[in-house]
């Protein structure tokens, strides 16, 4: 479970909400307000979208 939760926050550390933000927890807040796995869902999201 730690490894996944690893691969989530690697996920989004280049996203614009965590872009120089060192993240060590699902709860933490980037710049805009949101968490790690509220921007995941977003990504992951818009990237199911474009295949439909």
């Amino acid at each position: 479970m730690a490894d996944s939760l690893q691969a989530v926050l690697a996920g989004v550390q280049n996203a614009a909400e965590f872009f120089g933000v060192e993240l060590r927890d699902v709860n933490q807040r980037g710049v805009y307000g949101s968490t790690p796995l509220k921007v995941a869902t977003v990504l992951v999201t818009l990237m199911m979208s474009a295949f439909c």
